[in-house]
């Protein structure tokens, strides 16, 4: 099994929460040529990240993949609980890709000082801190987003809350999470899962930022 991702990549960052917490054999390579090249777009025809290559099925696009690798693996199960509990998971996993994750993708060129719009950034401040009281409705921590064991839902929102973060800190305006949500991001970075994909997540994120800051 390959995984077609960049540590970079949030997107790409949910798939490796999935498999992580799954504990499976998956090389890890970058999109051979560069995202959305030609040469990449031979194997992958979207040309994204993620892209999963599993004995010659390739899948694209995050909730896809996630729950493919849930059916194929159901041990441990990302979708526990009763009908309710699955269908809250989606639920949250569809309101991170559709609501909160593009707030914060819209603000990919505001990291560059001479392309800060200040009346957009100060919109998108009051559109993220509305999704996340909306998150923060939602959630049934315990301590897991929804319950005492991981979800899908906890493979969405980890990395994208941790950049999240970072453009915010660096636009000068931290973004509080609330006490739920802080408490529950730090249970997730003591997990050896989770660190094994925000470490190198963090390292890439900082490098991006530090190069918008200051272009060479």
């Amino acid at each position: 099994m390959i995984l077609y991702s960049l540590p970079i990549s949030n997107y790409s960052g949910k798939v490796l929460h999935a498999i992580r917490f799954k504990d499976l054999e998956c090389e890890v390579l970058p999109p051979p040529g560069g995202y959305g090249s030609d040469e990449f777009k031979k194997t992958v025809a979207s040309g994204t990240i993620p892209a999963l290559d599993h004995d010659g099925i390739i899948l694209s696009e995050s909730e896809v993949i996630n729950e493919y690798l849930n059916e194929i693996h159901p041990e441990p199960n990302l979708l526990p609980g009763s009908l309710e509990n699955r269908a809250s998971i989606r639920m949250l996993c569809r309101f991170h890709d559709l609501k909160l994750e593009p707030i914060v993708r819209s603000l990919f060129p505001a990291m560059s000082p001479d392309k800060r719009d200040s009346g957009l950034v100060e919109k998108r401040f009051e559109d993220m801190n509305q999704a996340l009281k909306y998150l923060r409705n939602q959630i049934r921590p315990n301590p897991f987003l929804m319950g005492d064991s991981p979800s899908l839902a906890d493979c969405a929102y980890s990395q994208t809350l941790m950049l999240a973060q970072m453009m915010w800190d660096e636009l000068g305006s931290p973004l509080a999470l609330g006490e739920e949500l802080e408490h529950w991001q730090n249970m997730m970075a003591g997990l050896d899962p989770v660190k094994s994909v925000l470490e190198p997540a963090r390292k890439a994120t900082g490098t991006w930022l530090s190069g918008k800051r200051d272009p060479a």
